[in-house]
């Protein structure tokens, strides 16, 4: 049954020590009301009991308290699914439901507002509706036989509420216009103490509030949770500037009590954060409408990564929160999947974000309920399939989903992970067998890594907020950044080659995958070694370095771009390095950045560049590596468009094109000796075409010309037309660049 006076509870702890009653309280002045709290107050009214009591009355009623002013006290029926009610008459109240199953009537006692005929205020100064109708009660009768009983003996135990017994009671009675039977009810309300009026009586209230949220949502009445969630949540803000007012300088001491966490949230809700929970869960719920019950004998029949995840698409509806004995079908179905269900439950401690229908006791001196996550129950049963005891309550903290992958790699996961570990831990071991040990062990986690080049976005990088390295003597962390810590020095030192500084940037970015935190001063330093390594970059390390510049950037690093605009200048002046256009893929990534800004025209526009355009058509026409340039994504660079038309204007002749019959040609370079044979079934029918035999001139704007007629809607050109004919094409292809410049990336052949 769920448990009812969390609010009481909460206000025990935070009054500390039990006072006596009506023999110590002292007669005070008629109470009046702070003009802080402005219109919607209800009316002076004159009582003994404490000022600070009756301000906080007004406040409340401003802000969720129901107002019973002008209501018929009544007896009546509510639908209720075992909420707090602390209703006069309700000493034999039973349960008849059970969490997650549908709601049952009580009878109540409560307020009936005119204009409102079938919603009753009840004695936790909140709304119920009225099923059927209702007769009117004597409270001056039930206030007389509440008094007339035995004087409860209270605990910080307690765990209900009855009838009158309570702040909020006290509060609804002056509001009323009953102040003399207000006065005697909180005479004989032992738990009373002066000096803490707002706190206690907001904490009551809410904790009582938070009870219909919560127990209307694992009853999946969404709507009701939903409504009452959102405004409770509307006055969080009122209600901790209200406490700061009141409470002053023991303010401080609430919000950074240990049992808090340190959080700095009022005791009087120290579950507020779930509140927002609630509001996006049941949004959610009403949106998607009821759910049926699962059909076990059709789950049954799926395969295993079917049957997995269905359950965890139905994880939103378990009720059960005793992990230990697993009572919940939903649970218990997940359990005997065992291994192969670790993977998908990572996968939702990482993404999902739904809650259960389940509870349970908070931590701390409050005792409230609290909604239990799917992301919670995945890292349970996890410990469960895993038989890891602590799983959630790792150091003090529950395990996160990082933290058990690293669990995985240790202690083996279908595969040999923990040879793979050792691979990685023996410093006899090669630094190939380093990498390759590293990229089995993140398969063997359950976070493969994207083959590169793939962008970096798509790694979905996750940060790893814990230290563990404690637990595995080293880490797999620790020893991932041993090894690439090593590779750079030794490279840095002289005492091993290039490629082991390569193997140290690849483990680096790999490490991002794994621990975007460390990860970065890593890629730092590997990709920076490699820059200001002399040696000649292969494509490989082309492709590793623009990848590791990227992760920089995606990482935070603000001084990557400005390094690698600095490093490929002068790389493009002095390198004799194979051409390798991977090396430029950060100029497309960030081509909106200020520190690349002019790196485009110096790397593709300036003579000295090894990359000028211009100068590779014409110095190098034979390995066309002006044409690749053009054929890629740096086509969208505006400094390539104005190379590229500078290439279309040169009519230096770098050669010949000879047709050797009716379905080929030849390609002849001034340059070199070798030449190419290219068929074409256009010579037979082109009136353009040269007879077999006969010459026509290569250009350097031809070669350009020849490769961008490839692009989308562009119009035709060939090698072997006269150049009058070339000239004519050429003018309608640089009149198509410059109609279509801000989009040409898209009219790039489908193999770009």
């Amino acid at each position: 049954m769920v448990r009812n006076g969390f609010g009481f509870v909460l206000g025990l702890a935070v009054v500390g020590s039990l006072c006596s009653c009506n023999s110590r309280r002292p007669t005070l002045a008629p109470a009046t009301i702070p003009s802080r709290l402005g219109a919607g107050a209800v009316a002076p009214f004159r009582t003994t009991l404490p000022k600070a009591f009756v301000e906080a009355v007004q406040f409340l009623r401003a802000h969720g308290l129901a107002d019973p002013s002008g209501g018929v006290y009544s007896h009546c029926r509510i639908l209720n699914p075992d909420l707090i009610l602390m209703s006069a008459g309700l000493t034999n109240f039973k349960s008849q439901v059970q969490p997650g199953r549908s709601a049952g009537i009580t009878e109540v006692k409560g307020w009936i507002v005119p204009g409102l005929p079938q919603e009753v205020i009840c004695l936790d100064g909140l709304r119920y509706t009225v099923i059927g109708s209702s007769t009117q009660a004597n409270l001056s009768d039930d206030v007389a036989a509440w008094m007339a009983r035995p004087k409860p003996t209270y605990t910080r135990q307690s765990t209900k509420n009855k009838d009158f017994d309570s702040d909020t009671a006290v509060a609804l009675l002056l509001m009323v216009g009953q102040p003399k039977l207000a006065e005697k009810v909180a005479g004989k309300i032992t738990h009373v103490k002066l000096g803490q009026e707002f706190l206690r009586l907001s904490t009551e209230f809410l904790g009582n509030w938070w009870e219909k949220i919560l127990t209307s949502h694992i009853n999946s009445d969404c709507q009701v949770a939903f409504r009452n969630a959102v405004q409770l949540k509307k006055y969080r803000h009122d209600y901790e500037t209200e406490g700061r007012k009141v409470l002053g300088n023991s303010w401080v001491q609430q919000m950074s009590r240990p049992e808090m966490g340190g959080k700095g949230v009022l005791w009087a809700f120290p579950f507020i954060e779930q509140v927002d929970w609630i509001v996006d869960d049941d949004a959610r719920r009403i949106n998607l409408g009821l759910k049926p019950p699962l059909d076990w004998s059709k789950v049954r029949k799926l395969l295993p990564e079917q049957r997995v995840a269905k359950l965890i698409e139905n994880m939103d509806q378990i009720t059960s929160a005793s992990m230990s004995s697993a009572k919940d079908p939903i649970v218990n179905a997940l359990l005997a999947e065992g291994k192969s269900a670790v993977v998908p439950l990572l996968t939702v401690m990482d993404e999902d974000t739904r809650l259960t229908q389940a509870t349970e006791v908070g931590t701390g001196t409050s005792g409230m309920r609290q909604v239990i996550s799917v992301k919670d129950f995945a890292r349970s049963l996890l410990g469960l399939i895993l038989n890891w005891t602590n799983i959630s309550n790792l150091n003090g903290l529950p395990a996160t989903s990082q933290q058990i992958r690293e669990y995985l790699v240790r202690n083996g996961s279908g595969v040999d992970a923990d040879r793979l570990f050792n691979v990685l831990d023996d410093d006899e071991a090669t630094p190939e067998q380093w990498l390759e040990a590293v990229k089995k062990l993140m398969v063997a986690a359950g976070k493969p890594l994207p083959s590169l080049p793939q962008p970096l976005p798509a790694m979905k990088v996750q940060r790893l907020a814990d230290d563990t390295s404690g637990r595995f003597n080293p880490s797999l962390r620790d020893l991932l950044k041993e090894r690439v810590n090593q590779l750079v020095d030794e490279t840095i030192l002289n005492k091993s080659g290039p490629q082991n500084l390569m193997i140290a940037l690849q483990m680096a970015i790999e490490v991002a995958a794994w621990d975007s935190v460390e990860a970065l001063p890593l890629i730092a330093k590997a990709s920076n070694a490699m820059m200001n390594s002399s040696s000649e970059l292969d494509h490989s390390g082309a492709q590793f370095l623009a990848q590791a510049i990227e992760a920089r950037v995606f990482l935070g690093d603000k001084a990557a771009l400005y390094e690698y605009a600095q490093w490929l200048q002068s790389f493009a002046s002095q390198s004799t390095s194979p051409f390798e256009l991977t090396l430029f893929k950060p100029l497309v990534t960030f081509s909106n950045s200020v520190e690349l800004k002019a790196v485009p025209d110096k790397v593709f526009m300036d003579s000295t560049s090894h990359f000028s355009l211009v100068k590779l058509a014409k110095e190098e026409p034979g390995k066309q590596r002006a044409q690749k340039i053009a054929l890629s994504r740096l086509i969208q660079i505006p400094a390539v468009q104005r190379g590229i038309q500078l290439v279309l204007e040169d009519k230096t002749s770098l050669g010949s094109v000879v047709a050797d019959n009716s379905t080929s040609y030849t390609l002849l370079l001034n340059s070199q000796t070798s030449f190419t044979s290219t068929k074409s079934l256009h010579l037979k029918t082109d009136p353009h075409a040269p007879k077999a035999g006969d010459h026509r001139d290569y250009r350097v704007c031809d070669g350009m010309a020849f490769a961008l007629q490839r692009l989308k809607g562009a119009p035709p050109f060939e090698l072997y037309w006269p150049d009058t004919v070339k000239d004519v094409a050429i003018k309608q292809l640089q009149s198509f660049l410059k109609a279509k410049a801000s989009d040409l990336a898209s009219l790039l052949p489908s193999s770009r």
